[in-house]
């Protein structure tokens, strides 16, 4: 189900996030880091979800294997 949705919704914002000086030039014309760099904005916004998806995994799932816990002293 999560490879569906996205494979759906990743083009959309793919294609919305790209060349904001072009498309958006009234809010970011003036940006020059979007000027020089304008597919940076998808590849930013996909960095920022995989490291949250590390982060959450990191600290929310608890270790299930026997002999890692017993190396911990549980």
């Amino acid at each position: 189900m999560t490879y569906n949705i996205g494979v759906i919704i990743g083009p959309i914002l793919g294609g919305v996030l790209s060349d904001l000086a072009g498309t958006y030039p009234g809010l970011f014309g003036d940006v020059e880091f979007f000027k020089r760099y304008p597919y940076a904005t998808p590849n930013l916004l996909s960095a920022f979800f995989l490291f949250s998806a590390m982060v959450s995994t990191w600290l929310c799932l608890d270790e299930v294997s026997s002999v890692i816990l017993a190396g911990f002293g549980r």
